[in-house]
Order: C-alpha cells, then sequence, then structure tokens
C-alpha cells in the first residue's frame, strides 16, 4: 500500500467471555488510499486486529491535524463502510477547535444477543484489514499546498479505541490507550479543481439541521425532527471540546423530544446528534446553546 498513516494503540483488554484476567490487545490505525476528486480530498480508514482474540468493535475517535489553511470554510464528511456489520455503524467528520479534524465512529445501539451477533463488527486476531469508512475534506483552494496528515497527541486532543463486553447488557468499555504514531505522508493537493462555487453535499447536509427551542437554553429544551412523528431515537449529546456528554434514548412526540440537559454543562455551543433507533439512520444535528 502507498500513502499510510499508521496509529498503534496498546489497550488493555476488557473481562469477556471464556478469559481470566487481563491480556493486551493491540490495534493498528491505518490511513490510505489518500486522493482528490475536484476539490476534495478523500482518504480511507482501516483497523487491523494483532491482538490474541477478537475484538468486538465500539466507539472510536480519530484525531488528526490537517493543513487547514489551504482549505475554505466548508464542513468535512464521512461516510461508513457497507461491508460485514459496518453499515451498522455511523462515521462523522468535524472541525474541533486547533482545526484538528476528527472522525467519530458511532457503535449501534445494542439489546440482545442476536443485534450483538448481526451488528457488531468483529476484529479477527489474524491481522486482516478492516474497512472502517472514507473521510472528506472539501474545499481545497491551493492545489500547491499539502494535506499534511499527522495524528493528535495532545490533551483532549487523542485517538481512541473502544470495544464491546460478550455480557449483558452489552455495554460499551471505552479502554485508555498509549498511541505510538508514526509520521504520515505528507499528500500533495496537485490537481486539485478550485474555485467551485456551489458544493452540493455541504448544502444537502445544511437540510438536516434541527430546530431547537428556547435559544439559549437553561436545564430544558425541544428538538423539533421534522421527518419523524412518533418513533424512538437516540441521543448524544457533544460539547465544544468534542466529548460525549451525554447518551440517551427517547421517543418522539409529535416530531419533538423534550431534552433535560444535565446539570453539570457550562455555558457554550453544544451539538446533538440524533438517530433512528428502527433503522440507525440519521436524522439530523441539533445546536444548542447553553447559557448557565
Amino acid at each position: 500500500m502507498k500513502n499510510v498513516i499508521v496509529l498503534f494503540c496498546l489497550l488493555p483488554l476488557t473481562f469477556v467471555a471464556g478469559l481470566t484476567g487481563m491480556r493486551a490487545q493491540i490495534v493498528e490505525i491505518v490511513v490510505d488510499n489518500q486522493r482528490i476528486e475536484g476539490n476534495t480530498f478523500h482518504f480511507d480508514i482501516f483497523l487491523r486486529n494483532h491482538g490474541p482474540n477478537d475484538y468486538y468493535l465500539g466507539e472510536c475517535d480519530f484525531m488528526l491535524h490537517y493543513n487547514h489553511q489551504f482549505f475554505g470554510n466548508f464542513e468535512p464528511e464521512a461516510k461508513s463502510a457497507t461491508t460485514g456489520n459496518m453499515e451498522a455503524y455511523d462515521l462523522n467528520a468535524r472541525i474541533l477547535e486547533n482545526n484538528i479534524l476528527m472522525v467519530e465512529l458511532w457503535a449501534p445501539e445494542i439489546g440482545n444477543e442476536n443485534e450483538f451477533s448481526r451488528r457488531v463488527e468483529v476484529l479477527p486476531p489474524d491481522r486482516s484489514m478492516v474497512f472502517i469508512g472514507t473521510a472528506s475534506v472539501p474545499g481545497i483552494i491551493d492545489p500547491n499546498g499539502t494535506m499534511g496528515l499527522r495524528w493528535a497527541n495532545e490533551g483532549l486532543f487523542k485517538s481512541y479505541l473502544s470495544q464491546f463486553e460478550l455480557v449483558e447488557p452489552w455495554l460499551i468499555e471505552e479502554l485508555d490507550n498509549e498511541a505510538q504514531c508514526s509520521d504520515p505522508f505528507d499528500y500533495p493537493l496537485t490537481g486539485a479543481v478550485t474555485g467551485t462555487a456551489v458544493d452540493e453535499r455541504r448544502e444537502a447536509r445544511a437540510t438536516s439541521a434541527l430546530k431547537v427551542y428556547p435559544q439559549p437554553a437553561g436545564l430544558l429544551c425541544t428538538i423539533e425532527v421534522p421527518a419523524e412523528e412518533n418513533s424512538a431515537i437516540s441521543l448524544r449529546l457533544v460539547s465544544p471540546d468534542g466529548r460525549i456528554v451525554l447518551k440517551t434514548r427517547a421517543s418522539l412526540t409529535n416530531g419533538r423530544v423534550l431534552l433535560q440537559l444535565p446539570t453539570s454543562l457550562g455555558t457554550g455551543v453544544y451539538r446533538a446528534h440524533i438517530r433512528s433507533m428502527r433503522d440507525n439512520r440519521t436524522l439530523g444535528t441539533a445546536t444548542i446553546l447553553v447559557v448557565r
């Protein structure tokens, strides 16, 4: 393979069926197939299990620096793979403070053993590459620059992996890791088509913004999801620094959900990501201004 970025994460394996004690589990994160189409930079994300046991993939955050000065004010995008059980996962991308590109993998909701078998991606211990998905950064404005992807490794901005436990209630155990990052290949932006006036994908993303009131919010706010009437949803609230500060399930009533905000939240702009529990579709994202 060419143009490969590798991040080795040494992860302590949680207690699972058939194991006693703690054993080392090594999962390799690989970024490959860097490429340019039009004014958009794409790259693929893979995982490879070097440990002695199956790894039941949970949620992941991939944190990368990039040369933001060569890009306009566009929103990144990501799409999960459709191979294996990866179609049950949701891959998203956004820009955090300090111009860090965050690609986050959301795991499916698991309620029983049958759903575990049908929806959880397994990384076998044979070092085979498992395709996770593709991230895209549109808006190249200088084809003379380079992408400059390199792993972030400071403070809260570190990549992490998590895995499911093989016991009820099928919860995700987030695992700390010590990351050793290799220097990436600095992919040139040569050949990019600049000056594009309209980015259709960005326009499509804007339609998924959900209405929230009141703004600003204190302890309660209402989120409208027009496309859904009375369905079950899962909601994740993300803080300004990229941390997930609330995970909850709820039922829509006439396309609305009343959200009780944690008292521990400070003043700031938070983002609520909402998915359908029926088919795991992303229903939209709501921006919530919290004032305390």
